[in-house]
């Protein structure tokens, strides 16, 4: 594979099922290939993935409704995490986690990394790097000790539905995803508040019987956009809603993600003359870079 080849991989492919395994997975989009090849064809020499990166990143600040531009960040940090959770490949048995689960874990946090990142702070690699293996102490401690799940399900009852949506808009959910874990919540209200009045001490973790009730209760009123989910499901949902509200109002060290979801977004945007634009834009800045006008 030439370096071209694997500058276009790295900006238009994203991880698959099973990519942890002996033979790495990677589904491309066929739209973001394009839109790369393009962006490429159009500069004098090419560029480091890093470059390519740090101008991409430069030109999405700029517009941050362009998908295009945040779908290529998005793959390219892909490689990233993968990378992060390899390292931890020896630790893995001996902590009792799954490898599989954290590296989805951390997925979830991408849209929050390219929301914090500061190109003057140096590469975008780096510094996503380093907040990927950051997360594995809080997702060791979460796996690891029961309790400090249970202990911070009384945020569910100390903050409103209102205050719940602010929460997951800050914490960098997708506006279309926020009322279907607002919908879950509810159905938490319903079915496991009223039982655990005095707190949630008695909860089993993951095991615990009450994620099948409120998946079910869920599946079973949802309006028919909403995706089904089953218990496991629910206990990430869960998760993710105290994460959001403990980001947001307790000022922990928890990490926004971009939204969770069960697969990957394939852009449906057309390729445009404002799409050619966009990267006009990002060709000069690159030029101006290397000294070439």
């Amino acid at each position: 594979m030439t370096e071209r080849q694997e500058l276009i991989q790295i900006f238009s492919t994203f991880p698959d099922k099973g990519v942890l395994g002996n033979f790495p997975v990677w589904v491309e989009d066929s739209q973001l290939k394009k839109s790369i090849e393009y962006y490429l064809n159009q500069l004098p020499s090419l560029p480091t993935p890093e470059e390519c990166a740090s101008q991409i990143f430069v030109q999405w600040q700029q517009t941050p409704e362009s998908l295009v531009l945040q779908k290529h960040l998005t793959a390219y940090l892909g490689r990233v995490c993968y990378d992060a959770v390899q390292s931890f490949a020896n630790k893995y048995h001996s902590y009792g986690v799954s490898q599989e689960d954290y590296f989805q874990d951390c997925q979830t946090r991408i849209g929050n990394i390219l929301n914090k990142f500061k190109p003057e702070i140096g590469f975008l690699k780096s510094y996503a790097y380093t907040k990927f293996v950051g997360f594995f102490k809080d997702y060791v401690r979460k796996k690891c000790d029961p309790k400090a799940f249970r202990t911070d399900l009384w945020l569910l009852n100390c903050k409103t539905m209102r205050s719940t949506k602010k929460a997951l808009e800050e914490y960098g959910l997708y506006p279309e995803e926020i009322p279907k874990y607002i919908l879950v919540r509810e159905y938490f209200n319903k079915l496991a508040a009223p039982t655990h009045k005095n707190g949630y001490g008695s909860l089993q973790g993951e095991a615990d019987p009450v994620w099948e009730r409120i998946a079910r209760a869920y599946n079973q009123e949802k309006p028919g956009d909403f995706p089904r989910y089953n218990e496991q499901d629910i206990f990430k949902i869960i998760q993710t809603i105290i994460d959001a509200i403990v980001y947001r109002y307790f000022n922990n060290k928890v990490t926004a993600p971009e939204a969770e979801r069960k697969e990957r977004e394939l852009i449906n945007e057309e390729f445009s003359e404002e799409l050619e634009e966009l990267y006009g834009v990002i060709v000069e800045v690159f030029r101006e870079i290397k000294g070439y006008n």
